[in-house]
Parts: C-alpha cells; sequence; structure tokens
C-alpha cells in the first residue's frame, strides 16, 4: 500500500495538468480544448469512472441529476455543477476509455 501511495505521489508530481482560470462574472459558452495527449494511471481512469458510476454514487447518498449535474440523494443539493457528468464521460472517450465503461 505504502509503495503504491509513493507511486501515485511520484504520478502527481510529474503530471503536467492544465489549470484554467474562469471569471465568474462573465459567462462564456465557448468549448476548451483538452491538451492533445495526457497519460492518466490506472487508478486516475478508475477514479474519474466511479465520480460517475450510478452505483457508487448511491452508495454515496449521491446521484446524477438533471443536466449532468451531482445531486445529494437526502435534499437535492447540487455537489457537482451541470455538465460534470458529460465532462467525465466526454474526457474518458476522448482518451480512449469509453471501451471500459462501466467500472
Amino acid at each position: 500500500l505504502l509503495a503504491e501511495v509513493n507511486r501515485l505521489r511520484a504520478d502527481l508530481i510529474n503530471a503536467e495538468v492544465p489549470i484554467q482560470l474562469y471569471n465568474k462574472g462573465v459567462p462564456s459558452s465557448e468549448s476548451v480544448a483538452l491538451p492533445e495527449k495526457v497519460i492518466y494511471t490506472g487508478s486516475e481512469i478508475n477514479a474519474l469512472k466511479s465520480a460517475i458510476e450510478p452505483n457508487y454514487l448511491k452508495l454515496k447518498g449521491l446521484i446524477i441529476g438533471q443536466h449532468g449535474r451531482i445531486e445529494d440523494l437526502n435534499n437535492g443539493e447540487v455537489v457537482f455543477k451541470p455538465g460534470f457528468v458529460q465532462a467525465i464521460e466526454k474526457t474518458l472517450d476522448v482518451y480512449g476509455e469509453d471501451d471500459q465503461w462501466p467500472i
């Protein structure tokens, strides 16, 4: 387990992840292009998949709501904004991980 933690830390340190900042005052409907090639570890792919897997979400008291948002199953509070599920699905599809769906 410790070896896996150290490997994941090394992966994070070496990751080239673009960070995008948005001005909340100006709504934008522009599409944003992802980098051409990003290499994900197996655990990162599994994390993305489980973030939108209905059975896993239900175990955590969450549900996929309208327009791809993640909501609290008990009170309907929005946990992740609309488009969250579609963004994860597109990322998995773009990087060739759609054939292994679901986990």
